[in-house]
């Protein structure tokens, strides 16, 4: 597609609320023509974006579209999250954004505390260094990019819940594969290095421990967080996954947090793909 008509399919004059969006979309573009995360690729002789991605049609939805997104992103190597190196652009910042949602209490009850830009700052402050800060144009740009990517479920035009149901459901997929089950300490532990900002990857790990210096307190091993438990808790009981209750023999087990109540399992087997 040439340039200017991909700049008339992503920002017709009719949808921009403000003309600061129309000026973000060329860095955008750019920014997804980059190597290290490369979506599509520009020719300039004939003016052209093609894309490097081979998008099937199982991929053409929105949630299909943002598993891509994700994947080029948590893909990406750096050596820290919490530094706002200038070369990321600002996907460091997500990052740590993304793990500190999903960790802080704050918003560990997904029925009742709201993500919004106000209580996002909040916390962003009280937990991570002022790298990490976001100002008031990039709080509600991180959001929405939660929100994208599977973290976030909206409940109203400026407040979500924390809920990573949509992007767990979708690495799951992979992590089980074509296996029957899978201990679920294992699968917990593979979903980290698929999905790095969810318990246990590498992203979440670091972060959790610049919180712990603001007082936070990680969770113990074989306990699952209140954001991961609360996305497979759904997943079960939409009959995507089959969780098997730890019986007494059992030496491996996980203990999933959920409101009022710690249940355990074992292994957890995936019934049918899809959010």
């Amino acid at each position: 597609m040439d340039a200017s008509a991909l700049m008339e399919v992503c920002r017709p004059e009719s949808l921009a609320e403000n003309p600061d969006q129309a000026k973000r979309v060329p860095g955008e573009l750019r920014f997804w023509g980059k190597e290290e995360h490369q979506l599509w690729q520009y020719d300039t002789d004939k003016d052209q974006y093609q894309l490097v991605v081979r998008i099937g049609d199982e991929f053409r939805s929105p949630a299909g579209i943002s598993s891509i997104v994700a994947e080029l992103l948590f893909g990406m190597s750096m050596e820290t999250v919490l530094g706002k190196d200038a070369k990321l652009e600002g996907v460091d910042q997500l990052l740590a954004t993304l793990s500190c949602l999903l960790a802080a209490p704050e918003f560990s009850n997904p029925i009742r505390a709201d993500v919004s830009k106000n209580s996002l700052r909040n916390v962003l402050a009280k937990y991570l260094p002022s790298e990490c800060q976001l100002n008031d144009s990039e709080l509600p740009v991180a959001l929405e990019y939660a929100h994208f990517l599977g973290f976030l479920e909206p409940w109203d035009a400026v407040r979500y819940g924390v809920d990573p149901t949509t992007i767990v459901s979708t690495a799951l997929t992979t992590v089980l594969g074509s296996k029957e089950s899978m201990p679920l300490d294992e699968c917990i532990y593979e979903l980290g290095k698929a999905v790095p900002v969810l318990d246990g990857g590498r992203v979440r790990i670091e972060v959790e421990a610049a919180m712990e210096e603001a007082g936070f307190v990680s969770n113990p091993p074989g306990k699952i967080s209140t954001s991961l438990s609360h996305a497979l808790y759904r997943l079960r009981l939409a009959g995507m996954i089959k969780l098997e209750e730890k019986k007494s023999d059992d030496l491996r087990s996980a203990t999933l947090s959920i409101p009022s109540r710690e249940l355990q399992y074992s292994r957890v087997m995936l019934l049918k793909a899809g959010a």
